[in-house]
């Protein structure tokens, strides 16, 4: 038994030391506008909490929350989650408004109206499931957990018919007059045609699974250590169409555009995605449980140390524009299909948890988010802005010229519940916790076009987002047969979520 398990903790260090790769990271397209990252534990009980857990967790999800509190799993357990989500439209739209376009007949320049929409739908699936099992190891604790965690099923659009919204950007700077074609019937009210427009559609389905092999040992009385080894599986597909309503033909194309009754054709370029990859990732943590220095055998306080490393996973994005003369879209082959990455970013946080009596438990997380990750070759270049469709002739700036900045952040965790008993020995709990989400949208920070109107214009077409507070509550009912029932929800501005886990221990206590 014991060359056993030696040899599965071999195969876990040479899991452990793969290379997980590096490449490109997002890009500045639309559909990536609002790309948020949830990184809230599996389970009811850390999503009731707040998703304060490296230190409070006792289940089957600590192999995620923090894998050596695997340490408090002693008996055989199953652990399945049922997750709906209904998340909020987002609406973005200039942060000031520039230019006054109120006077038919004699607009002022310079003038933008910007207005994104992503629109997600709602999700309800089975999100985590896993099988943990203690064991002794060298006359000490060990448990080994094997899991299946969704942790991305993200379906976006840019339009929302709900509201009537697309994603729609119109704009004049000095040196793009607004074309104003006469109306014989009102010449008071004549019909208005910006110089230049983008119209965006699309939609994005981003499914991200996580399979995970957890183990914890507790190597000395008072500490264990923990590891889960994890293989990322990324499917991805999207297909966004660009129209661009030019009728000067200022902007640049490739391909030949036709006349339209005193118009040119519109400039339509197109992304797609279809493909998946998959990635070798890991968790490392530490718990320290000091049980010792109380007569009860039984330490109200723990703490916890955690490291997630984040995947990187790419999948090829193909970039067309239309081409009139063939009636189809095509591949500029000054620029080929290119790697386009989903990188998570990494993460370290420590906790701590406080028992007070029988039936209060405090949890307390501080989380460090390296969301600069996100920047690691970050490729603008394919939104309408960095295109390379207005000629830096008139605006005096490149793609490169441009610099984007992420910044990482804290996250503070907090949460309580309350337990209680009934007859029959039923337990029950109650819980309420909080948390803010910090902002983790890449934005411009510097543009040096040597105009202060157009550099305005940029900053705010790629300004950042803003935090997001958490309140989450939730409940458990403890049976005596071993089964556990758990209830949670999670409310905020970015939308609703609600949580269903259920719990069976069975066997003896190891």
């Amino acid at each position: 038994m014991r060359s056993w398990w030696m040899r599965w903790g071999v195969l876990l260090l040479v899991f452990l030391a793969l290379p997980t790769g590096n490449a490109r990271a997002l890009t500045d397209e639309e559909i990536f506008r609002d790309f948020r990252f949830n990184f809230i534990s599996p389970g009811a009980r850390a999503m009731g909490l707040g998703g304060a857990f490296i230190a409070a967790a006792d289940d089957a999800t600590a192999a995620q929350a923090n894998p050596a509190a695997l340490h408090y799993v002693t008996k055989n357990e199953f652990f399945l989650e049922y997750r709906e989500t209904r998340p909020a439209s987002d609406v973005f739209t200039p942060s000031q408004t520039i230019g006054d376009i109120s006077d038919p007949v004699s607009p002022t320049l310079p003038f933008l109206r910007l207005q994104a929409v992503t629109s997600r739908g709602d999700n309800s699936l089975p999100t985590f499931a896993s099988f943990v099992i203690p064991f002794k190891m060298a006359s000490r604790r060990a448990v080994f957990a094997v899991s299946r965690q969704m942790v991305l099923d993200v379906q976006n659009s840019l339009r929302d018919d709900d509201k009537n919204l697309e994603t729609d950007l119109r704009f004049s700077i000095s040196d793009f007059p607004i074309w104003v074609n006469p109306n014989p019937a009102d010449p008071l009210n004549p019909v208005e045609q910006y110089t230049v427009s983008n119209e965006v559609n699309g939609g994005l389905r981003t499914e991200l699974v996580h399979y995970n092999l957890g183990l914890s040992y507790s190597f000395l009385a008072d500490f264990s250590l923990g590891v889960t080894a994890t293989v990322a599986a990324l499917d991805m597909a999207s297909s966004v169409l660009s129209t661009s309503q030019d009728p000067r033909g200022i902007l640049t194309s490739t391909n030949p555009r036709i006349d339209t009754g005193g118009a040119l054709s519109p400039i339509q370029t197109r992304t797609v995605i279809d493909d998946s990859d998959s990635a070798l990732t890991y968790t490392v943590g530490l718990h320290w449980h000091p049980d010792r220095a109380f007569f009860s055998g039984y330490s109200p306080l723990r703490f916890g140390i955690v490291y997630r490393k984040g995947a990187r996973l790419s999948v090829t994005e193909t970039r067309t524009e239309f081409d009139v003369a063939a009636g189809e879209f095509v591949v500029n082959p000054a620029d080929p299909p290119f790697e386009n990455v989903l990188r998570e970013p990494d993460r370290f946080g420590v906790g701590m948890s406080y028992a007070f009596g029988q039936h209060w438990t405090f949890a307390f997380d501080a989380e460090r988010i390296a969301y600069s990750d996100l920047l690691e070759d970050y490729r603008p270049g394919v939104n309408f802005f960095t295109s390379g469709l207005i000629p830096a002739t008139f605006l005096n700036i490149n793609a490169g010229d441009l610099e984007f900045d992420v910044e990482d952040a804290t996250v503070l965790h907090g949460g309580a519940e309350f337990f209680f008993g009934g007859r029959g020995g039923w337990r029950y709990a109650l819980r309420g916790g909080y948390y803010n989400a910090p902002d983790n949208r890449i934005r411009l920070t510097n543009v040096a076009s040597g105009s202060a109107e157009i550099d305005g214009i940029f900053r705010d077409v790629f300004r950042g987002g803003r935090d997001l507070s958490h309140y989450t509550g939730g409940i458990s009912i403890n049976s005596p047969a071993g089964i556990q029932m758990q209830l949670a929800a999670d409310f905020a501005d970015s939308g609703n979520e609600y949580l269903v886990s259920a719990i069976y221990r069975f066997g003896k206590i190891r």
